[in-house]
């Protein structure tokens, strides 16, 4: 039957395995398909597979960093916390560094209210989850980014990492010419610390659910941030997403193979070689396509910079 929805995919799931006693056992497979498109599976499974990354798993977007300033030890209560700060404006990219005051560690979710600029949720990232406590530690420093609505908890200076994050494809800061910051893996990137002095990021990296710069900036810097994401997964409330519209036998021929297991068939059996190489053929199309779009799919041509009507390729190496 032709399926173009998360129901449709139900059922054409239990009609190829003709078993209408597996509603449960296929919700989980669709979920176990999911995963496997977005990290694969590795060699140590029976049918490994590679992540999945295409043109449309790319999303970009602006992101404002700001200033990073430094507040005073926060008072109040452990779930509605003030911070005082001289010439603090509530502005979207800025980022407060402060002490979390003696017994003041958050039990659930909490508000903070800087510098008497009114009481905002403070939520986690990627997803803005609300806090469930122990997030602002008593006695330690907590920094926390402004994106608008709420405050932000941060392992870092920077900006929390957007939904559905899987992982970076590049980042510059929209100066002129255009910053690059290096990427710095985690464990040398604070064994390089930058100073204590504010300025232009020169260097970043991933910690958590946060892009952490060095130095903090001392302005706002408008970041453009491609990365790779997740595709909407599928439930009674999201209906469909791109890969589901697309190129639905992805998902058929994944949510089969993860099927397999429910049933107790084991590896030798043709169905999981067939489900796995139909599948693998599904997701090398898409590659194939995602190749054609980013590299043109015409004849190699090989060009010259020396022609015999232009010497400029001889003048630029003079």
């Amino acid at each position: 039957m032709p399926f173009a929805t998360y129901s449709d995919l139900q059922a054409s799931v239990a009609d190829y395995l003709v078993r209408s006693d597996l509603t449960a056992q296929i919700v989980d497979a669709i979920a176990l398909c999911e995963s496997r498109i977005h990290y694969g599976a590795g060699s140590m499974t029976p049918f490994p597979s590679p992540p999945l990354r295409i043109r449309p798993m790319e999303a970009a977007i602006d992101i404002i960093a700001g200033q990073s300033q430094t507040g005073g030890t926060s008072a109040g209560s452990a779930n509605a916390q003030t911070v005082a700060l001289a010439s603090y404006t509530l502005t979207t990219g800025r980022l407060v560094t402060f002490p979390v005051g003696t017994g003041l560690t958050n039990t659930g979710a909490a508000t903070l209210n800087i510098q008497g600029t009114g009481a905002k949720s403070v939520v986690r990232a990627p997803d803005s989850a609300a806090l469930v406590g122990g997030e602002f530690l008593a006695g330690t420093n907590a920094t926390v980014y402004y994106d608008g609505t709420n405050y932000v908890k941060l392992s870092g200076p920077g900006f929390p990492l957007p939904s559905r994050f899987l992982a970076e494809r590049r980042m510059f800061i929209d100066t002129s010419p255009p910053t690059t910051p290096n990427f710095i893996a985690s464990n040398d990137f604070w064994a390089r610390w930058l100073g204590a002095v504010n300025a232009t990021p020169k260097a970043y990296t991933i910690e958590a659910d946060t892009v952490v710069l060095g130095p903090a900036p001392d302005a706002n810097n408008n970041i453009k941030f491609l990365y790779w994401k997740k595709f909407e997964a599928l439930s009674g409330t999201q209906a469909t997403n791109w890969m589901l519209t697309n190129k639905p036998d992805v998902y058929l021929y994944g949510t089969l193979l993860e099927m397999q297991r429910f049933q107790n068939n084991l590896p030798e059996l043709p169905n999981w070689r067939e489900w796995h190489q139909l599948y693998l053929s599904a997701v090398r199309g898409l590659q194939d396509q995602n190749e054609l779009d980013r590299y043109g799919g015409g004849p190699l041509q090989i060009r010259s910079d020396v022609s015999p009507n232009n010497n400029w390729g001889m003048e630029r190496w003079a």
